[in-house]
């Protein structure tokens, strides 16, 4: 596969990585106060450390937070496109999942189609520049991208992750969206 006009996100260090997934293994369900703690002198570090963000956003879950979990992806998202955006002011061609490093932008570009679908924002364009850029589709993005085309709720369609195959239901509902999925 060739990278060429292809975005290579700068990679966290691999202190801050490591002081990361030490972190990671920390969480107890109980701790988050103290994590998030962390996690905010990591954040000062290196406000790019994408996984940072959505590690907030995963304890605020647990904790019933909504309201601040939704500010985490929020961050996480808008510092992931003033990342991509900032040379040109546009979201670059090619974001490829291969490189580790685009790994944490894309699932920080994801969790604002996650945010703004759990606020009744529009999340269709989102996932539509997510398959361009990243066209494996590794965050499953075409599935997200069909549960709103079929009218989802945000809840509709975590509940329905966990009630069928996801491959198997694309392959069933995404012919009755041709313009968008093609015929196939």
């Amino acid at each position: 596969m060739s990278y060429i006009n292809a975005y290579i996100a700068p990679g966290t260090t691999q202190e801050i990585q490591d002081r990361l997934y030490e972190l990671y293994e920390k969480y107890n369900g109980i701790n988050g106060n103290w994590l998030r703690r962390w996690l905010n002198q990591l954040l000062e570090q290196d406000p790019y450390c994408f996984d940072a963000y959505l590690f907030r956003y995963q304890i605020l879950m647990d904790e019933d937070n909504r309201v601040a979990a939704d500010k985490e992806l929020k961050k996480a998202y808008l510092r992931a496109v003033e990342l991509i955006c900032r040379d040109t002011g546009e979201w670059p061609e090619f974001i490829p999942w291969e490189i580790l490093e685009n790994r944490p932008l894309l699932r920080a570009l994801y969790g604002g189609v996650e945010y703004n679908w759990w606020k009744g924002e529009p999340a269709m364009e989102i996932l539509r520049k997510l398959l361009k850029v990243c066209p494996n589709d590794n965050l499953g993005a075409r599935f997200a991208l069909l549960a709103l085309k079929m009218a989802m709720s945000h809840r509709e369609w975590v509940e329905l992750q966990d009630k069928v195959d996801l491959a198997e239901w694309f392959q069933e509902n995404a012919k009755k969206f041709p313009e968008e999925f093609g015929e196939g």
